[in-house]
């Protein structure tokens, strides 16, 4: 190890630097909760990453030659292969065990800790630290000029980026993306095997191993994830992670099994991947009306908000005496409801039938729901409303008021203000309101009145 020796004592500032920072960030990580220090480790763990790729690859072709005999003289015939590992392989490795250190790291705060990084990292997180250090390697083995070489770097980097962030806009699970990963993991085999053998003539050659090592890789880290999920049948987020992880890869084999586990554990974080991966596989989530109401009123508002949206997208209606008693609940926790569009749809689809009920029932609750029943009205967009909201655009309360005029507004499509630089609570205003309702219930048009 006589070459790392060498190459380490100029990077040992840095190295030590980095150690004394994911330390810190340990210690952090186990007492705050502040992303900011992680965020700092991870800006560093480029940096140290691009340094050392550079300090390995500038100008070591005459530190190479000069250490070729005394390696061979130590280690045989392995030494060339042993001096050429040193040089092109030790540092990516050393790249990556720094990187599984961080993120073990960054993840200790997480309750499903060390299943959460260990996930992340089969999955690439962090990956694209050794992507552009691949990338610094590269170009700085075609002995571009420093300045030259930089540019190039930016460019290439900037490019892989923008490709990488299309493609998984446009494949973003299914086939397409385990295609993706097939090449990526080949690019970089490409590299380390052309490079590590000299640059011969054997393109073709070069190029068929590296797609033997991408497939070896990619079949490997499939087979992880299937064999952690029939090992994992009693750890819920190691069975739900690498079932959702073979879904985005092209494998919808555990989509049903997740389903039911997400209704057992009362679970709508991933609600929806779930629906786009069983929109994508012809697989939609098949739950009874007691599971769907399960899910809907399991937790807090902002994840009801994410399982009402599909019940609005399925027009399906849940029943009015649950969802008013549990944003009655909500109200009493100090959630602010109304800002939860979803959850107000799905409210909405609710209060049909039973306007009369509902009006009578925010007459006489305190002003949080007040303002999201006001809303709740506008997007049923009932005229019956429209005696009840008049009332409210003269409350003293600036909130209420705005909000009955916004519903108003919404309902009858009038806008007076305008359309005749009317106050929101004028009684110009309130008469084109009453003129419009007084029009709907006797089935008169109202389009003079516009």
């Amino acid at each position: 190890m006589i070459y790392t020796r060498i190459q380490f004592h100029k990077i040992a500032a840095f190295f030590y630097v980095l150690v004394f920072l994911l330390l810190f960030n340990l210690y952090y990580n186990i007492n705050f909760q502040w992303f900011g220090v992680s965020l700092i480790v991870r800006v560093y763990l480029y940096v140290f990453s691009f340094y050392m790729i550079y300090i390995f690859s500038i100008n070591n072709r005459s530190l190479v030659d000069s250490l070729r005999v005394p390696y061979i003289h130590k280690y045989g015939k392995k030494g060339e292969l042993i001096l050429q590992f040193e040089n092109k392989i030790f540092p990516f490795f050393i790249i990556i065990c720094v990187t599984v250190v961080y993120t073990f790291i960054d993840y200790i705060p997480e309750k499903s800790w060390p299943w959460n990084p260990v996930m992340k990292l089969i999955s690439g997180r962090y990956s694209n630290v050794l992507i552009y250090s691949l990338f610094l390697y590269f170009i700085i083995n075609v002995r571009r000029r420093p300045v030259l070489a930089i540019l190039v770097f930016l460019i290439i980097s900037f490019f892989y980026f923008a490709g990488d962030k299309m493609v998984y806009s446009h494949f973003p699970y299914g086939p397409g993306i385990s295609v993706y990963r097939i090449l990526k993991y080949a690019t970089f085999f490409f590299v380390i095997l052309y490079d590590f053998s000299e640059k011969t003539k054997d393109v073709i050659r070069t190029i068929g191993s590296s797609l033997l090592c991408a497939l070896l890789l990619y079949a490997a880290i499939v087979s992880t994830y299937m064999g952690l999920y029939f090992l994992a049948d009693k750890k819920y987020y190691l069975r739900r992670e690498t079932g959702l992880a073979l879904a985005k890869l092209g494998y919808p084999l555990a989509l049903r099994d997740i389903e039911r586990r997400m209704v057992l554990q009362k679970d709508s974080s991933f609600i929806d991947l779930v629906f786009a991966y069983g929109k994508y596989y012809n697989r939609i989530p098949e739950l009874t009306d007691a599971e769907w109401n399960s899910l809907l009123f399991s937790g807090k508002a902002a994840s009801a908000d994410s399982v009402a949206e599909y019940f609005v997208i399925m027009n399906r209606q849940v029943s009015y005496d649950l969802m008013i008693g549990y944003i009655d609940e909500r109200i009493k926790d100090r959630e602010n409801v109304t800002e939860f569009p979803n959850l107000m749809n799905c409210a909405a689809l609710s209060v049909k039938g039973h306007e009369t009920e509902f009006m009578t029932r925010l007459d006489s609750s305190g002003k949080e729901m007040t303002l999201w029943g006001i809303q709740v009205l506008s997007k049923a967009g009932s005229p019956s409303a429209i005696p009840f909201l008049l009332r409210y655009i003269f409350d003293i309360d600036e909130r209420v008021s705005k909000e009955a005029y916004a519903a108003l507004r919404s309902i009858t499509g009038l806008d007076p203000v305008r359309m005749f630089g009317f106050t929101e609570n004028s009684p110009e205003t309130l008469l084109v309101f009453k003129l419009y309702y007084q029009g709907s219930i006797a089935g008169i048009s109202t389009a003079g009145v516009r």
